[in-house]
C-alpha cells in the first residue's frame, strides 16, 4: 500500500565530498569519490546509435567501484539512463541506448553517481554537458485526461473496486494509466495500480481488505502514458467512493521498544536489532534506516516478524566504513495501511563498527 520509494526520497541524504570518519582509536579524514567532469563523446548522435558519456573522476578513501549516468531530453524532460559501469582510472565510458520512441533534440547530463567499494556515493547534478540527437520526429504531445468514475458509490470490505478512466491521445494512443486512490481523512491508506484497457476505457481494479477502513476515498493522482512514453499527471480528478461496514482504526502502529544485540560489530558481521510494536489492526511491516553518521552510507532493510516482535538482521560488508552508525528512522505500517516514520524514537539505537 505504501510506496517506500516516496519515503526514501524524503529522507535520503547525498554523500559528502570530504568527511570526518571516527574510529575506535580516534578520528581520521575520510574522502568520498571525487567527481571531475562528464562530457558526451560526440556533439551529435544518430537516434539509433548509443549515446556515450566520458566521466572523469577519482577515488577517495576507498577504491572506486561503479559510475552511473542519467541524461535528460531538454524539451520534454524525459529521463534515460544506462547501467552502472565499472570505474576506469583513465576515464569511465558510460553508454546509453535510447529506445526507438525517444525524441530527437538536445540532451543534457542530468546526474552522475560515483560509488566506491565501501558503498560511499558522490552524486553530481547538471554538470553542464550537452549533445544533439538527430532522427525522425516522434510524438511529443502528452495524453489528455477526460474523466474518471468509480463503478459504485459505496463498497463493502472485501469487494473489488473498479475505477474507469477516459483519456485520449490522437497520435500514439493511450498505453496505460496508473492510479493512486487514497482515504481522504487518513491520507496514508492508499491503493495503487496500473490499468487494463476495456471497451475503450482504462480500468484500474483493486480488492478491498476484509478490514478496510471506513470512510470516503478519492483519487490522489493519475498518471497517463501514451505509447511513446509521453506522460500526463492529473491531480484534480474528482471521483470518490465510500466504504461502509469496515474498520475505524486510523492510528499507525506504536513503537513500544527497540533494542540492539551489542554496541560493537566487526566488518562482515550481522547486525541484530529487535523491534516491539503494537497496533489495533496488527503490525504489517517494520523498516529500519541505518546509516554511517559521517559518510551517509546506508544499510536499510525490512525486519522479519517472529510472531511476537520484529527482528532486523543485516550483514555488514567486509569493507563497511569504520566508526559510528545510527538507526536514524523507523518505519511502521499496520494491516490497514496506516503508517508512520519515527525520527525521534527512544531509546536511540547506535552502534560502532570496528576492524
Amino acid at each position: 500500500m505504501k510506496n517506500l520509494s516516496k519515503i526514501t526520497s524524503i529522507i535520503a541524504l547525498l554523500a559528502l565530498m570530504v568527511c570526518i570518519l571516527p574510529s575506535g582509536a580516534g578520528a581520521k579524514e575520510y574522502e568520498a569519490p571525487v567527481f571531475g567532469s562528464a562530457q558526451f563523446t560526440n556533439e551529435t548522435f544518430e537516434k539509433d546509435e548509443p549515446v556515450s558519456i566520458l566521466v572523469q573522476s577519482q577515488p577517495g578513501e576507498t577504491e572506486m567501484n561503479t559510475v552511473w549516468v542519467q541524461i535528460q531530453h531538454e524539451e520534454t524532460g524525459r529521463l534515460f539512463w544506462g547501467n552502472s559501469v565499472p570505474y576506469s582510472k583513465s576515464g569511465t565510458l558510460v553508454s546509453i541506448q535510447l529506445p526507438t520512441e525517444a525524441p530527437p533534440g538536445k540532451y543534457v547530463v542530468q546526474a552522475v553517481s560515483l560509488t566506491d567499494k565501501a558503498g560511499v556515493r558522490t552524486e553530481t547534478f547538471n554538470p553542464g554537458a550537452s549533445t544533439n540527437v538527430v532522427g525522425e520526429p516522434v510524438d511529443t504531445v502528452k495524453p489528455e485526461f477526460i474523466d474518471a468514475e468509480f463503478e459504485k458509490k459505496q463498497y463493502q470490505p472485501g469487494e473489488e473496486v473498479v475505477l474507469r478512466i477516459e483519456a485520449s491521445d490522437d497520435e500514439s494512443g493511450i498505453d496505460w494509466v496508473y492510479a493512486s486512490i487514497q482515504h481522504l481523512v487518513s491520507k496514508d491508506y492508499t491503493f495503487r495500480g496500473f490499468s487494463n484497457e476495456v471497451d475503450g476505457y482504462h480500468e484500474v481494479r483493486f480488492q478491498l481488505p476484509t478490514n478496510a477502513l471506513n470512510g470516503e476515498y478519492g483519487i490522489q493522482y493519475l498518471t497517463l502514458s501514451d505509447r511513446v512514453g509521453n506522460e500526463t499527471n492529473v491531480f484534480d480528478a474528482a471521483a470518490t467512493f465510500t466504504v461502509i461496514g469496515g474498520s475505524d482504526d486510523t492510528e499507525p502502529p506504536t513503537l513500544r521498544n527497540i533494542t540492539i544485540e551489542k554496541p560493537q560489530y566487526k566488518q562482515g558481521e550481522q547486525v541484530h536489532i529487535n523491534i516491539d510494536a503494537v497496533d489495533e489492526s496488527g503490525v504489517k511491516s517494520v523498516y529500519l534506516y541505518v546509516r554511517h553518521k559521517e559518510t551517509g552510507v546506508q544499510y536499510n532493510a525490512f525486519a522479519t516478524n517472529n510472531g511476537e516482535s520484529f527482528d532486523f538482521s543485516r550483514d555488514l560488508p567486509l569493507n563497511a566504513p569504520l566508526g559510528e552508525y545510527e538507526v536514524f528512522a523507523v518505519y511502521l505500517e499496520d494491516n490497514l495501511g496506516n503508517q508512520t516514520n519515527l525520527f525521534n524514537y527512544q531509546p536511540r539505537i547506535e552502534f560502532e563498527v570496528i576492524e
